[in-house]
C-alpha cells in the first residue's frame, strides 16, 4: 500500500453515551507534518477499526457510519487528530448527549471490541486542500477555548463542507454559540487520561495491533512511536492539559531514547511472540490430548456397537421364536372378537326389534290420543255449529267480534249546536255496547264546517274541533269499557245539504256538488273545481286522523251511500263532470278511491271501511243499471285493497231511513259474488230468521238499525230468541230528548216476564236512561263481565294462567299439540290467555330437568317465532287473546340442564348465592352482561308481539327467576348500582319493563310478581317495603301498563303451602287499583266472583284450567269441573293429560 501523509484524521461514529475517545497520533523523525508507512497505515486502520467497532457493536444496524438511534437517542462524534511540533489539539463535537451512566458500559466492552479484527481497513479520508490555512488559528489557540465563538461555526462547518465535496466523513460541531469545550457534559472519573505504551494493563489492546506492527520489521527507520489515547473525559481543559503534559513528555523521550525505544519494541515484541509460542504450543499439546480423547471415545463406542449388534441377533431369534405364539394369539383373538361381533349384532337386532315395537306403540298410542283430540275438537266445532253462525265470532280488520249483530249507522240528532255530542251520546252508545264484542258504526259526523248542512239542523255531531274529538272520546271509552267496538261514519252532504242550513254554519260557504244538477225541490248546486275536490280528499283524511288517533275509535266507515257526496261523485245521474272525475265509469269512481286510498293511508286499511247503496233511489238517486258502476267500483277496491276492514251495502228496499220499493231484479248479489269471502255487512229490513239465514249461507254481518234503536241489548234478545220491543219513529230525530223508550231483558226469560219491563205508557220507560247500563248488567256477576286490559277487551274476567307443560319439540319450538292446547282453552271467545314462559334465550335457560328443558318452548329463533304464530292466530279465530310470558332462569336453571344444551352457557344469578340444596353456585353478573339480559327480554317482547303476533307480553319477575332475584335481598347481595339499597335492587326490573314498552308499547306490558313466596329459596323477611316501591314507582312511570299480576300468599310455584297470619297483595292493591290487575292462587268459583266484586280484578286460574278447556264457561254456568291429574303436567311430547280432557257438551253426552 502506497504511503500516504496526512495532517488529520476525521471520523464520523455514532453511540449510546458520551464515549471517550481513542485517538491514535503517530510523530515523524522529521519535523513538520507527519508521514505514514504503509506499516503505519496499517497500525492506524487498526486503531480506527478499533473505533468502528465500538460504534457497531452498540448499534442496532451494525454500521459506524451516519447517525443511529438507541434507546430513542442519536447521537454524532467528530474526531479530529492534528499537530504540529509541539502542539496537540482534540476536537470534538457531541450532538444531543445521553445519559452518563452508559458510558461504564464502552469502557467495559472496548477491550473485547477494539482490536479483534484490527485490519478490516475502511477507506482512508483525503487531505483537503488549504487546511493549513483554515486551522492555523485552531492550532494557535487556546485548547480550552479552541476558537472564538464569532468564528468556531463559520470555521468547522466550512470544513466539513470543503471536506464533504472531496469525499471525507467529517461533520462540524453542532454546538451553536457555544466553545468546543463546552459541548461535553461531565463523565464519572474512572481514570484519569493516561498514557500508555504498551503497557501489560493493554494487553488486549497489543494483542489486536501485533500483526500490523510485526510487519513493520525491516522498514525504514522513519517509524517513530504509536502512542495510544485512552480519554474518558471529566473536563475538556484539564483533559488538554494533561495530554499536552504527555506529549511534552512523550517528545522528550523520543529526542534522547530513540535507539532504546527501539530495542525496547524488539524485547516486548520478543516477549509478545514468545508468549504467542507459548500459546501456541500449549493449544497444541492441548488439541493433541483432545485427538487422543476422542480416539478413545470412538474406540469404546464400536466395543459398544459390536455389544448391541449381538443383543440385536438375541432379540431376533427371541422375536422368532415368539412368532408362532403370537399368530396363534391372534387367531385366537380374531375368533374371540368375531364371537362378540355376532353376540353384540344379535344384542342390537333385538334390541332394534324391541325400540321399533315401543315406537310403533307410543306412534299408535300417541295416534289414538290425535285423533281423540281431533273428534273432541270436532264435536266442539260440530257444537259451535249448532249455534247460528250469526251468533258465532269473526275477525273485522283488527278487531274480533263475539257475534255478527252490528248496530247500523243511525243519525239521531243528539249533538248541540256546535256538533259536539254529550252526556246522552255516551249513555246511548255505552247501552248499545252492552253485549261485550259489538260493532257499533256511529251516525254519520261531519269532516268539516262546509261539509253541513242537514236538513235535521245542527245537532249531527262533527270531528273537526278539540271539543267535538274529546266528546266522541268519551263514547269511545265508554264502549270500550263495554267490552264492544265502535267505527266512526264520516260524511260530506254536496247537494244533499239544505242551502239554509249551510249558510246558518257560514254565509261564506258554496253550496256544491260533482256537477250543478239540483236535488228536486232543491235550489241547483255549484259544481265542485278540482282544487275543491282535492280539498275534500284531504278533509276525509284528517277527519279519519281525528277520529282513530285522538278519539279512539277502532275504524272509520266512509259514507259513500244514499246520496251523500261520494256517492253522488259516483253515480251518472248526478255526476255529468267532462273531466278526469266524470264521464266513464273510471272517471266516476276515481274520487270514492281517492278518499279511501287518503283515509287507509292515514289510519290504516285495516280501520277503514266503506258504506256503498247501489239500488237506493234516495235523493234522486239510482242510476238506470247501477251493476257495471258498482262492480267496476268494488273490483278495484278489491285488487287495491284487499286487507280493508270491511264493505257495507244497503239492500235494495231502503230508501234512507224509510222503506221503499224493491224491484224484481235488485239485489247485492253481484257485489257478494266480487267481495267474498272478505268481511261484508250487510243492512236493510232484516228479521232475526233472515239475518240467520244471510249469516249461514254467507257469513255475513248484520246491521241492524231501527230495532237497535228500541233494543239496546239486541244481540242478546236475537241470540236467545226473545221478543223485540217495537221502535217508534216519532223520537228517531228529536234534539237533546233523552226519549228512546227502550228496556233491556234481564236474561232468558219468556214474554211475561219481559212484560214486567215494558213501557207501562208510551211516554215513559220502566228504566231511566242513564240507569240502563248498570241494571242490564246487575244480575251478571262482575266476574263475567267485559274488562279493558291494554288495548284489548275481553269478554270476561277469566283468565289462563301461565303453565309449564314440557310439550314444546326439542330445540324449543311450539307444535301442534301446543296450538290445540291452547286453541281448546280459547273456546270461549273473549277469553285471554297468558301462555307458559318461555325462554328468552339460549343462556336463559336450564329449566326441569335434562330431558325437560329442550320442550320448554323458547322465542328466540325463527323457527320458534313461527311456531307460536300458528298458535296465536288460532287463539284470534277462536275470538279470544294471548299473552306471551317471557323469562329467565338466573340460578333457578338447573346448571346440568343448562350446560347439557351448550357446555359454554354460563350459570349465573345477581349474586353468588347457590340455591340450598345445589351442588353448583351461580357467578354474578357482570355489568355488562346485565345490560345484555335487558336487552334479550326486549328482543323476545319484540319476537312475540311484531313476530308471532301475541297480543301482549308478561313479563316474569316472580316465583325465584332473574328478575326476582334482583328484587329480592335473599337472592341480590350486590354493592354496584342493582343491588344494596331497595331502589337498586328494583333497577333491573325497571330497566326490562322500560325495555320491553318501548319495543312493544307499554299497552301491551305486564308484569308478574310474587311477594310472599318461598319458591326457590324466596321471600324476604319483609316483602312490604320493597313491593311497595317497585309498585308504586311502575304506577307512576308506567300508568298504562296493560295490567300487574300478583301470586296471592300461600303458593309455592306449583303447589300450595300455609299462608302467614299478615300475608297480602292488599297492600299492593292499595296502590295499583284501579288499573288493571290478575290475581292468582287458589281460587274457586266462589272466591273468584268474590274478589270481582269487591275490587273487578281478574282472576286466573291454572290447574282448573288445564281439566276444564271450557273453564268460563263451566264456571258462568255453575257446572261440575274435572279434577287434573299431577302425573300428566310435565311429560314431554305426550298428548295424555293435555289435550284429552273433555269439554262439558261431551261429559254431559257420555253421562246420557
Amino acid at each position: 500500500m502506497a504511503a500516504m501523509g496526512t495532517e488529520r484524521l476525521s471520523v464520523q461514529c455514532s453511540a449510546v453515551t458520551a464515549m471517550a475517545i481513542y485517538g491514535l497520533w503517530v510523530i515523524n523523525k522529521a519535523d513538520g507534518l507527519p508521514h505514514l508507512t504503509s506499516n503505519e497505515y496499517l497500525v492506524l486502520a487498526g486503531t480506527l477499526h478499533g473505533i468502528h467497532a465500538i460504534t457497531s457493536r452498540l448499534s442496532p444496524t451494525g454500521s459506524s457510519s451516519g447517525a443511529h438511534v438507541i434507546s430513542g437517542e442519536t447521537f454524532k462524534m467528530n474526531i479530529l487528530l492534528t499537530a504540529t511540533g509541539t502542539k496537540f489539539v482534540l476536537l470534538t463535537s457531541l450532538v444531543e448527549p445521553t445519559a452518563d451512566s452508559v458510558l461504564q458500559k464502552v469502557y467495559e466492552i472496548y477491550a473485547d471490541a477494539v482490536m479483534k479484527n484490527p485490519f478490516h481497513t475502511p477507506e482512508m479520508p483525503i487531505r483537503s486542500e488549504g487546511f493549513d490555512s483554515r486551522i492555523t488559528a485552531l492550532l494557535d489557540a487556546d485548547p480550552v477555548q479552541a476558537l472564538p465563538k464569532d468564528e468556531q461555526d463559520a470555521s468547522v462547518v466550512k470544513a466539513s463542507h470543503t471536506a464533504h465535496r472531496q469525499g471525507q466523513v467529517y461533520a462540524g460541531s453542532s454546538s451553536h454559540g457555544k466553545n468546543l469545550g463546552a459541548s461535553f457534559p461531565p463523565l464519572p472519573h474512572k481514570s484519569t487520561t493516561a498514557l500508555h505504551k504498551y503497557n501489560s494493563e493493554q494487553d488486549e489492546i497489543e494483542e489486536g495491533a501485533e500483526e500490523g506492527m510485526g510487519e513493520m520489521e525491516g522498514e525504514d527507520d522513519k517509524y517513530a512511536s504509536i502512542i495510544i489515547f485512552t480519554v474518558p473525559f471529566t473536563n475538556f481543559a484539564e483533559s488538554m492539559a494533561e495530554m499536552l503534559a504527555m506529549l511534552q513528555e512523550f517528545q522528550k523521550r523520543k529526542a534522547s531514547k530513540t535507539s532504546a525505544r527501539s530495542i525496547a519494541f524488539q524485547n516486548q515484541k520478543s516477549a509478545l511472540f514468545g508468549v504467542a509460542r507459548e500459546n501456541a504450543k500449549r493449544a497444541i499439546r492441548d488439541g493433541a490430548a483432545a485427538i487422543e480423547q476422542a480416539r478413545a471415545t470412538i474406540s469404546e463406542f464400536k466395543a459398544q456397537e459390536v455389544s448391541q449388534e449381538g443383543t440385536l441377533v438375541s432379540l431376533k431369534a427371541l422375536f422368532e421364536s415368539q412368532d408362532d405364539c403370537v399368530h396363534s394369539l391372534l387367531d385366537n383373538l380374531n375368533g374371540v372378537i368375531e364371537d362378540l361381533s355376532h353376540r353384540r349384532a344379535k344384542q342390537i337386532d333385538e334390541a332394534s326389534a324391541m325400540l321399533e315395537a315401543q315406537a310403533l306403540e307410543r306412534e299408535r298410542s300417541r295416534k289414538r290420543l290425535v285423533e281423540r283430540a281431533r273428534k273432541n275438537i270436532e264435536e266442539n266445532l260440530e257444537h259451535q255449529k249448532s249455534i247460528p253462525k250469526l251468533f258465532q265470532p269473526i275477525t273485522v280488520g283488527d278487531v274480533t267480534l263475539a257475534h255478527r249483530v252490528v248496530l247500523a249507522p243511525l243519525t239521531r240528532c243528539r249533538a248541540n249546536s256546535q256538533h259536539v255530542h254529550g252526556d246522552l251520546a255516551v249513555e246511548y252508545y255505552s247501552q248499545r255496547a252492552s253485549v261485550p264484542g259489538t260493532l257499533l258504526i256511529t251516525e254519520a259526523t261531519y269532516i268539516a264546517p262546509q261539509s253541513v248542512g242537514h236538513f235535521l239542523g245542527p245537532t249531527i255531531p262533527g270531528v273537526w274541533s278539540d271539543e267535538q274529538v274529546a266528546a266522541w272520546k268519551r263514547v269511545v271509552d265508554a264502549v270500550h269499557a263495554k267490552g264492544s267496538y265502535i267505527f266512526l261514519q264520516i260524511w260530506a252532504l254536496g247537494r244533499g245539504a239544505e242551502l239554509d242550513e249551510l249558510k246558518k254554519e257560514n254565509p261564506e260557504f258554496r253550496y256544491v256538488a260533482p256537477s250543478a244538477i239540483p236535488v228536486k225541490n232543491k235550489p241547483t248546486p255549484e259544481a265542485l273545481t278540482i282544487a275543491e275536490i282535492k280539498e275534500y280528499v284531504q278533509l276525509y283524511a284528517k277527519a279519519a286522523s281525528n277520529g282513530i288517533h285522538r278519539a279512539g275509535f277502532d275504524g272509520i266507515e266512509i259514507h259513500g251511500a244514499n246520496g251523500y257526496l261520494v256517492d253522488q261523485f259516483t253515480q251518472d245521474v248526478s255526476n255529468q263532470r267532462t273531466d278526469e272525475y266524470g264521464g266513464s265509469i273510471e272517471n266516476r269512481c276515481r274520487f270514492a278511491l281517492e278518499v279511501v286510498e287518503a283515509v287507509s293511508k292515514e289510519v290504516g286499511v285495516k280501520k277503514t271501511a266503506i258504506r256503498l247503496s247501489p239500488w237506493s233511489n234516495f235523493q234522486d238517486m239510482r242510476m238506470k243499471d247501477p251493476i257495471p258502476t258498482f262492480s267496476y267500483l268494488v273490483t278495484r277496491l278489491r285488487e287495491l285493497y284487499p286487507d280493508l276492514a270491511y264493505l257495507h251495502v244497503v239492500e235494495p228496499g231502503v230508501a234512507g231511513g224509510w222503506d221503499g220499493e224493491r224491484g224484481e231484479n235488485d239485489s247485492n248479489d253481484f257485489i257478494r259474488d266480487l267481495w267474498l269471502p272478505r268481511p261484508l255487512i250487510s243492512a236493510g229490513r232484516y228479521t232475526r230468521e233472515t239475518a240467520i239465514a244471510r249469516a249461514e249461507k254467507t257469513g255475513e254481518l248484520i246491521a241492524f238499525g231501527r230495532r237497535f234503536i228500541s233494543n239496546p241489548d239486541l244481540p242478546l234478545r236475537l241470540r236467545e230468541n226473545l221478543p223485540l220491543t217495537p221502535w217508534s219513529r216519532d223520537g228517531y230525530y228529536v234534539p237533546e230528548e233523552p226519549r228512546s223508550k227502550v228496556v233491556f231483558v234481564r236474561g232468558r226469560g219468556d214474554a211475561a216476564a219481559l212484560n214486567l219491563h215494558r213501557p207501562k205508557t208510551a211516554g215513559s220507560a220502566a228504566i231511566q236512561p242513564r240507569n240502563m247500563s248498570s241494571e242490564a248488567l246487575n244480575d251478571v256477576p262482575k266476574l263475567f263481565q267485559p274488562v279493558r286490559v291494554g288495548n284489548l277487551t275481553l269478554g270476561h274476567r277469566i283468565v289462563l294462567a301461565p303453565l309449564t307443560r314440557c310439550r314444546a319439540d326439542k330445540g324449543h319450538i311450539p307444535n301442534e299439540l301446543m296450538g290445540t292446547y291452547y286453541t281448546q282453552r280459547a273456546s270461549t271467545p273473549g277469553t285471554l290467555l297468558i301462555s307458559e314462559s318461555a325462554l328468552i334465550a339460549p343462556r336463559a335457560g336450564g329449566l326441569l330437568s335434562q330431558e325437560q328443558n329442550p320442550h320448554v318452548p323458547g322465542i328466540w329463533t325463527e323457527e320458534q317465532i313461527k311456531g307460536w304464530k300458528a298458535i296465536v292466530d288460532a287463539v284470534h279465530a277462536k275470538g279470544s287473546f294471548m299473552y306471551l310470558q317471557v323469562v329467565a332462569m338466573g340460578r333457578a336453571a338447573q346448571s346440568e340442564a343448562l350446560r347439557n344444551a351448550n357446555s359454554e352457557l354460563p350459570y349465573v344469578a345477581p349474586s353468588a348465592i347457590a340455591l340450598q340444596g345445589s351442588a353448583d353456585t351461580p357467578r354474578a353478573l357482570t355489568i355488562a352482561e346485565i345490560k345484555e339480559y335487558v336487552e334479550l327480554f326486549a328482543q323476545a317482547a319484540s319476537n312475540a308481539v311484531h313476530g308471532a303476533g301475541f297480543d301482549g307480553v308478561e313479563i316474569h319477575g316472580a316465583n325465584g327467576y332473574l328478575v326476582d332475584q334482583f328484587i329480592q335481598d335473599t337472592s341480590n347481595q350486590r354493592t354496584d348500582e342493582y343491588g344494596g339499597s331497595i331502589e337498586n335492587r328494583c333497577r333491573f326490573v325497571f330497566e326490562v319493563v322500560a325495555a320491553v314498552g318501548k319495543a312493544i308499547g307499554f299497552e301491551r306490558t305486564a308484569l308478574r310478581l310474587s311477594p310472599w313466596s318461598t319458591f326457590q329459596n324466596m321471600r324476604m323477611t319483609d316483602p312490604i317495603p320493597t313491593f311497595a316501591y317497585l309498585v308504586t314507582t311502575l304506577s307512576d312511570k308506567h300508568p298504562d301498563l296493560a295490567y300487574l299480576h300478583l301470586i296471592e300468599p300461600g303458593i309455592l310455584g306449583n303447589c300450595d303451602s300455609a299462608i302467614g297470619s299478615t300475608d297480602s297483595n292488599d297492600f299492593i292493591r292499595n296502590i295499583w287499583l284501579p288499573r288493571p290487575l290478575v290475581s292468582s292462587g287458589r281460587f274457586t268459583r266462589e272466591t273468584a266472583i268474590e274478589r270481582a266484586e269487591a275490587t273487578g280484578e281478574l282472576i286466573a286460574f291454572g290447574r282448573l284450567f288445564i281439566s276444564n278447556p271450557d273453564l268460563p264457561h263451566r264456571l258462568r254456568k255453575d257446572l261440575p269441573l274435572a279434577k287434573w291429574d299431577r302425573s300428566l303436567f310435565y311429560v314431554p311430547e305426550k298428548p295424555e293429560g293435555y289435550i284429552d280432557y273433555p269439554f262439558v257438551h261431551e261429559t254431559t253426552a257420555a253421562e246420557a
